[in-house]
């Protein structure tokens, strides 16, 4: 609980700077009461004990202590020494001195009085009486189990009259507002990253930073950088077209925000350059800023971020050739950059603490991977494996796995540095968010890591993990490691998916050789890559050609599969990983039993085997303290997934929540997960930005939603076929009553409560789509925060579901 969404929100309250002194008649001695509690600002923490100076065990006479800070307290209090021993007891109060509650526990006993230095928050040095004691820095004993709830909505979905085109970091203020009404106490966002890789729809994807420390142009809230009228009324011209359309249209935003960034910056840059607050702010952030400022303005020039295609001069620079450029490229080439990063920093900053100062967190997203194309990793190679992406296994969400490009770190030489950047990644987001998700929090204990050469997550591994020696396989009677290392092609597989006999005849003579019985794809065709770059360069002009594309690229990629174990990148010949859902396999299947059984057992053991799980434990426990360390930020972790049983002991003991999604249980036994059986440290939702909405889940499985609604929801009959205000109200009280710390909804799940604000089609509500890695995130409400601020039948539905789970706090 001592994180900056407690300390500085929740529980914040007004303090003093130093501690209340009560004096007492014949008192000669100073006892100095400090206690950590974190109580809510209405109330008050007091000492009350068996002495008069402590109230005689009467809570409305107990010794009041002040609030030095949000979470400690303290009283310095004048008594006998004859008072000696004498029992005492923490107790809150509210605003009539009313018992709030008692610690647990026994009473404590203070023994006697002996000389200590004294240093502490509300202390001033040499001020201590010759004769005093102090009773230790405690602890408020009590099972404390606060419990909260909130929103979660990207900031490009957000709509305003304010926008443009796209929810703007101003728009969380008014956000921030909306909550305070339904007693909400966090917002959770997206990343708020730069993402400009490609310089199209496809940076829409917020995960995919280009940079971790830059933030992204288009949430900048242009018109409060500019008086000119006459550019105002054009800015204004566009928002209202823009601002028309249902869904974001990501460049048409861009080229808008970007060309009247241009024209403010070249009317104030004189100003701002020279500004004082600016220059500190640069100094400040130089060793991200720089770096970041030169990459756009290369990027711009070769009009691409592939780096590895700039001259050779550019390709890779050192930090001090990095410098020499940016001083060469001056303000003039620069500047715009540093403006804009400079007004973003201070519009997030604005509304972080404009929701604070209203007791709301804001809760960030620390994405797993960067882009291979990004600042960071032409900044600093050597820290990542750059021949390697990051992943997932198959799960719900896709069959194929997932490969989502981004390079794997290398954590070794992170190390040897001490893990700075991710420290300075952490303290930079801790500049705006008081608790963050970590996404894929799994990869800090293992990543899915896939060879560039193949784009299917199927061909991943998990990397560190403990492979298959040899010496195993050999010990069970494996030998033919060709058989299980190389794509299993026979004739019968290639009819599988080439069903008319000249189509497979070509098939197999184009991009195969006959070796050892065997057809072996031939070396120009050999990764799935290469697969790929040839059928992506075939005709696609006629339907026919478009469907022998398809067909030919799904049966060679299906054929290049079909393998039982992959060799390690170390050491290819003597260690091997299991391919996952090997069984699945005709590779596997057409293996004798014996081997199938042997395989089995080992792909067993590696996936899910003790062994692998402590090895696992060990490195999840030396990795996350990292993070925790860096800030005073809350940290909720995103454990989806495959998910190993070491996992959650390692969360707990850092104190770091877990995730629960209903449709997504930890127990794969489970088809839904059961709010009511949620641990305290978790953070639960009914959907999330990777699922459909609670009301476009219903329609899509009709005999999931029948089981649903009869065994955890505990309705009798038929399911209705569509999803009722009444059953999304139910839904979403489950969650709010679990005993999860915070139970956070997308505000899509909100809009379901209520007739006029849903739309007519619940996939339009739907974020992304997983299974798809060039999917188009553009989704934005279709009502405005205005609008819903003065909603006040909706409000006070969610207010009341709030107020009834007992997660509405002052």
């Amino acid at each position: 609980m001592a994180t900056a969404i407690f300390e500085d929100i929740v529980f914040a309250r007004p303090t003093q700077p130093k501690a209340k002194r009560y004096e007492s008649a014949g008192g000669d001695l100073t006892v100095k009461f400090r206690l950590h509690a974190l109580v809510q600002s209405n109330h008050t923490v007091a000492v009350s004990g068996g002495i008069p100076a402590l109230g005689s065990w009467d809570p409305s006479k107990a010794l009041a202590l002040t609030s030095l800070s949000s979470s400690e307290h303290g009283a310095d209090v004048v008594v006998k020494h004859s008072d000696a021993p004498f029992d005492y007891k923490y107790v809150v109060l509210d605003k009539e001195n009313r018992v709030v509650a008692w610690e647990d526990g026994s009473n404590r006993r203070f023994f006697g009085f002996k000389r200590v230095p004294f240093s502490a928050s509300g202390d001033q040095a040499g001020s201590e009486d010759k004769t005093q004691v102090v009773v230790s820095q405690d602890r408020f004993r009590r099972n404390f189990y606060w419990r909260g709830a909130g929103v979660a909505v990207p900031v490009f979905s957000l709509r305003t009259g304010e926008g443009l085109g796209v929810g703007e970091f101003s728009d969380i203020k008014k956000l921030a507002d909306l909550s305070v009404k339904i007693g909400l106490r966090m917002i959770q966002l997206l990343p708020v990253n730069d993402t400009s890789c490609f310089l199209t729809w496809r940076d829409s994807y917020p995960y995919s930073s280009l940079s971790v420390f830059a933030l992204h142009p288009i949430y900048l809230h242009l018109q409060s950088l500019t008086t000119d009228k006459a550019l105002l009324e054009k800015i204004n011209a566009d928002a209202a077209k823009l601002n028309a359309l249902r869904f974001v249209d990501y460049e048409a935003v861009m080229a808008a925000k970007n060309k009247y960034i241009a024209e403010i910056y070249a009317s104030s840059s004189a100003k701002f350059l020279a500004d004082p607050a600016y220059l500190q702010w640069k100094a400040e952030n130089k060793h991200w800023l720089v770096p970041y400022a030169v990459f756009c303005n290369l990027r711009d020039t070769y009009k691409t971020t592939a780096y590895t295609t700039w001259p050779e001069k550019h390709k890779t620079m050192s930090p001090d050739q990095i410098e020499k450029l940016a001083a060469e490229l001056g303000d003039a080439k620069l500047g715009q950059t540093f403006f804009v990063q400079y007004n973003l920093h201070l519009q997030l900053s604005e509304a972080s603490q404009y929701a604070a100062s209203h007791g709301i967190g804001l809760k960030g997203d620390l994405p797993i991977g960067v882009n291979l194309l990004s600042v960071d990793s032409w900044q600093n190679p050597d820290l990542y494996h750059l021949d390697m992406s990051t992943g997932a296994p198959p799960d719900q969400f896709s069959e194929d796995g997932q490969n989502w490009g981004f390079p794997t770190y290398d954590w070794d030489k992170m190390a040897q540095n001490g893990y700075l950047w991710w420290r300075q990644r952490l303290t930079q987001m801790a500049k705006y968010f008081h608790a963050f998700r970590i996404d894929h929090v799994l990869g800090f204990f293992r990543i899915w890591e896939i060879p560039r050469e193949y784009e299917s997550g199927l061909m991943g591994h998990f990397n560190p993990s403990i492979p298959i020696h040899r010496g195993q396989l050999e010990r069970e009677g494996l030998w033919d490691l060709e058989r299980l290392c190389d794509p299993y092609v026979k004739g019968h597989l290639v009819e599988k998916y080439f069903v008319e006999r000249s189509e497979a005849d070509y098939v197999c003579q184009a991009f195969f050789e006959n070796y050892a019985g065997r057809l072996r794809f031939k070396s120009e065709f050999n990764t799935e890559g290469k697969i790929l770059a040839y059928t992506e360069r075939l005709p696609t002009d006629t339907d026919q050609a478009r469907a022998w594309k398809a067909r030919l690229e799904r049966g060679l990629t299906q054929l290049i599969k079909n393998v039982v174990l992959l060799r390690t990148q170390f050491e290819p010949e003597g260690q091997f990983y299991p391919r996952v859902n090997m069984f699945k396999t005709s590779s596997f299947q057409e293996l004798d039993a014996p081997a199938r059984e042997t395989l089995y057992r080992l792909y067993i053991d590696y996936y899910y085997g003790e062994r692998q799980e402590a090895f696992w434990g060990g490195i999840g426990a030396s990795r996350l303290p990292v993070l925790k360390n860096a800030t005073r930020m809350l940290i909720c972790a995103e454990d989806l997934g495959m998910v190993p049983k070491c996992v959650e002991p390692v969360l707990n003991d850092l104190g770091m929540l877990g995730l629960r999604v209903q449709r997504m249980p930890p127990d794969p036994k489970q088809e839904f997960g059961l709010p009511h059986q949620y641990a305290f440290m978790t953070v639960c939702t009914p959907s999330s930005h990777d699922t459909s909405t609670i009301r476009g889940w219903w329609a899509e499985d009709r005999g999931k939603t029948q089981w649903f609604y009869n065994t955890v929801l505990g309705e009798s009959g038929a399911a209705p076929e569509h999803c009722e205000d009444w059953i999304v109200e139910k839904i979403i009280a489950q969650h709010l009553h679990s005993p999860s710390m915070w139970a956070i909804f997308p505000l899509q799940d909100f809009f379901g409560l209520q007739w006029d604000l849903r739309v007519s089609d619940a996939n339009d509500e739907k974020i992304n789509e997983p299974s798809n890695p060039k999917h188009y995130w553009r989704y934005r409400m279709h009502v405005s925060v205005e609008a819903l601020l003065q909603h006040h039948e909706w409000i006070n539905r969610l207010k009341n579901m709030v107020a009834a789970s007992g997660r509405l706090t002052n």
